[in-house]
């Protein structure tokens, strides 16, 4: 058997079926250049990432409110201590005054 230490981390495989499944459940993509905050010591920011929402019931949205995503990105930062990181300044800078588009996760 093996030795120890952690697993290793999930390959492009698994992460593409976590979004087939996020996508059936309806998950929509929210059409912002958006980068995940460093999430411990160690671990860089990553921006490979799409920031994901589910829709209300209903027909899905075509876009939400820019402040709403800003104010959600604001305080996300700032609970990590990154608020005013230069990460933090590329996802509001890559908002729209007023409305962020949705896309069903696969669409281009």
């Amino acid at each position: 058997m093996a030795g120890g230490g952690p697993p290793a981390p999930p390959g492009r495989a698994q992460a593409t079926a976590r979004l087939g499944i996020l996508a059936a459940l309806g998950a929509l993509r929210l059409e912002v250049d958006y980068v995940q905050p460093s999430l411990g010591e160690g671990k860089p920011p990553l921006d490979d990432l799409h920031l994901v929402m589910f829709a209300p019931e209903g027909p899905a949205p075509r876009s939400i409110a820019a402040r709403d995503v800003r104010d959600f990105i604001v305080e996300f930062y700032k609970s990590l201590e990154q608020g005013g990181s230069a990460e933090q300044k590329r996802v509001l800078g890559s908002l729209d005054k007023g409305r962020v588009g949705l896309k069903a996760l696969g669409a281009q």
